[in-house]
């Protein structure tokens, strides 16, 4: 927390999200880059980007 300012989860969500848009980014189906980030459904992985995006977002 003290070099990133976050918990431990939230610095995880965000690493989580930033390679899932990765990946998105390569056309990878969505319920695939949620398995390949450790989500098990792309619902779960939209929840999460939102809350770390603060809204918006699709993967």
């Amino acid at each position: 927390r003290t070099e990133t300012g976050l918990s431990f989860g939230d610095w995880r969500a965000r690493a989580r999200v930033i390679r899932a848009l990765a990946l998105a980014a390569e056309g990878r189906p969505p319920g695939a880059v949620a398995v390949a980030v450790g989500y098990r459904s792309a619902q779960a992985l939209r929840s999460t980007v939102a809350r770390v995006l603060g809204g918006g977002g699709t993967v």
